[in-house]
């Protein structure tokens, strides 16, 4: 996601000069479509690669399953824009598979199981926080998964119900915990307003954003220009005045 930072900095619009002077920095769909491809392939990798923990299951042989994967074929991903909010994510797969062996004594059966489907829902707040710096949160973060249908499985241990029971809760805690992993860029987000600084030789500080659903609008004002008019505006309001 701090590719959506390197974009930020590579639209900076300078706007004004003197007491008013700041910069304008626009985020559009397609922008926001280029970060979610990327951050997309990311979580792909990180769904795959995961570990998942060896599991006894309880029905009366008790076998064990080992060595669990994820494999996806692909996943795809439709972002939106939500007005004064942030960005409404929803990423799908139309069929995962999981893999893994079933153990018991000495006897070890390998599966294959397909699931229809995996859905996951993220809505991010893309706010300014007190300090004028931008913060990313997430404030919802939900995943679906479909029902799953034996490929090849030994019967002599009925797994699906235990993988249908298992696996939902399993997915919702940590594919969101990796996604929750975008408040770690937040300190990174903090040395925003310093690198625009460099870059339009101005001493800028963060107005609240702007979303619509075309864009998300970023506005730094000079820290001069907003103290003078804080000034001028607190000398009008004065009863002296």
């Amino acid at each position: 996601m701090f590719y959506w930072c390197t974009l930020v900095l590579l639209t900076l619009v300078p706007v004004v000069t003197g007491d008013h002077a700041g910069v304008t920095v626009k985020l559009t769909k397609k922008g926001l479509d280029l970060v979610a491809d990327k951050a997309i392939e990311k979580l792909k990798q990180y769904i795959q690669d995961m570990d998942i923990p060896d599991q006894t299951i309880p029905i009366p042989l008790k076998p064990s399953v080992i060595g669990m994967k994820i494999r996806i074929n692909e996943l795809k991903s439709v972002q939106a824009l939500v007005p004064t909010t942030g960005v409404d994510l929803t990423i799908k797969s139309a069929e995962i598979q999981v893999t893994g062996n079933l153990v018991k004594g000495t006897i070890k059966l390998p599966f294959n199981v397909n699931v229809d489907k995996l859905a996951i829902s993220v809505t991010v707040a893309v706010k300014v926080d007190g300090t004028g710096h931008l913060t990313l949160n997430i404030e919802k973060c939900k995943t679906e998964i479909g029902r799953f249908r034996v490929e090849t499985l030994s019967s002599l241990f009925d797994i699906l119900s235990w993988l249908n029971s298992y696996f939902p809760s399993f997915l919702d805690k940590r594919v969101c915990s990796k996604i929750t992993t975008l408040a770690d860029f937040n300190p990174q987000l903090a040395t925003l307003n310093d690198k625009v600084r460099e870059l339009s030789g101005i001493n800028l500080s963060m107005e609240p954003t702007v979303i619509t659903k075309d864009s998300i609008e970023l506005s730094f004002v000079s820290l001069e220009g907003r103290q003078k008019r804080r000034l001028l505006e607190e000398t009008k309001d004065s009863p002296e005045n």
